[in-house]
């Protein structure tokens, strides 16, 4: 099945030069491409049950989780909140203060928690209550790596996930529920690893949280800077028909359930795996395109799977999550033709107006 695909992604946001040069001296001299056998783990929530007509819409902008309609219901994607970003502009730099976490007598509750206006917040090293509680409530799992994902809910710390340290392109899906493909920043600054946990509410809006998230990494996206959203019309992938999960003739009984993204005749090295039900893992696969995808397709029960929940297998040939330059239309058309033999999906590109989070300046 083949894929007519036009159209680019929307331009990049112009910096001012300092905050160019201030990224250039100072993060992204720490800055490194993401390693193979990366994973989102189970870091996205957020899920949306709705009961609908027989056809829906399923509007994959990046922006909220979908979630699979059951029972021949369909999925409906959530949209975005229009409310703008406005974060307080920042005069001068905080003065350095040791991490609560270095602390030995701070309880792992008294660290990990938010107060009423916090939506989001980085605990960086040392983590020795992280570490003793991730012990204790997960045995099975060794050690938690540099970097574990918490979501704040009913007044407490949930493990969301865990791993190596996360580049500003995961941690923008991982705590915002927004995607790369809609925020119109530099993209060098993407790939760039943070160390260190983050607690999140996953129950404050998308526009707060990412607020919340530069003035955690001011180093990062400079100060007094802030996520302005606007509208825009550009160039968007449509994915359309019943969605009918058929595994690739040479998958293995421990990858039937691989949704394979790669290009070429054979699948290559996998470089990310993104686990999710159908319409969520049309998500990282918009993410991984650098382009919005809108799904206006017959999700309904996953027809030829042997489970509701597929993962998303990204390969090195696939991979554009948080590279400096984005896949030209050949390169998608090519990725696209393989997703479409596995999903009975036909794809294409469209003019639509779309919502992007633009980095700029804050205003007084």
């Amino acid at each position: 099945m083949s894929a007519a695909l036009l159209g680019a992604v929307a331009a990049p946001a112009a910096v001012p030069s300092a905050l160019v040069e201030q990224i250039t001296r100072g993060a992204l001299s720490g800055a490194a491409k993401v390693g193979a056998g990366s994973s989102a783990g189970a870091l996205k929530g957020g899920l949306l049950l709705m009961a609908g007509t027989k056809t829906n819409i399923a509007i994959l902008a990046g922006v909220a989780t979908f979630v699979l309609g059951l029972g021949g219901a369909t999925a409906y994607y959530a949209l975005r909140s229009t409310a703008q970003v406005n974060a307080a502009p920042t005069s001068a730099p905080a003065p350095a203060k040791v991490p609560a976490s270095a602390d030995p007598s701070a309880t792992f509750n008294e660290i990990y928690s938010l107060q009423p206006g916090e939506f989001v917040k980085r605990i960086s090293p040392p983590l020795p209550a992280r570490d003793q509680e991730f012990q204790k409530t997960n045995p099975q799992n060794g050690r938690p790596g540099a970097s574990v994902l918490y979501r704040w809910s009913g007044g407490k710390a949930e493990l969301g996930g865990w791993g190596n340290k996360r580049q500003i392109a995961e941690l923008i899906a991982n705590l915002t529920d927004l995607y790369p493909q809609d925020i119109d920043m530099p993209r060098e600054l993407l790939s760039i690893k943070l160390d260190g946990d983050w607690i999140y509410d996953e129950s404050a809006r998308p526009a707060d949280r990412l607020t919340a998230l530069i003035s955690e990494a001011p180093d990062i996206f400079g100060a007094g800077m802030t996520f302005q959203q606007t509208q825009i019309e550009r160039d968007v992938i449509v994915g359309r028909g019943q969605f009918k999960f058929t595994p690739l003739a040479n998958a293995t009984d421990q990858n039937r359930d691989a949704l394979h993204v790669f290009r070429g005749e054979t699948v290559d090295k996998t470089r990310y795996t993104a686990p999710g039900l159908p319409p969520e893992a049309f998500q990282w696969l918009g993410a991984m395109l650098a382009r919005p995808l809108i799904l206006e397709a017959d999700i309904g029960q996953p027809q030829g799977s042997r489970s509701a929940y597929i993962r998303l297998e990204i390969a090195e040939s696939a991979y554009f999550f948080d590279t400096p330059n984005t896949p030209d239309d050949q390169t998608v058309d090519a990725i696209l033709a393989n997703v479409a033999k596995q999903t009975n999906l036909q794809f294409t590109h469209e003019r639509r107006m779309t919502t992007v989070w633009k980095l700029v300046k804050s205003t007084p």
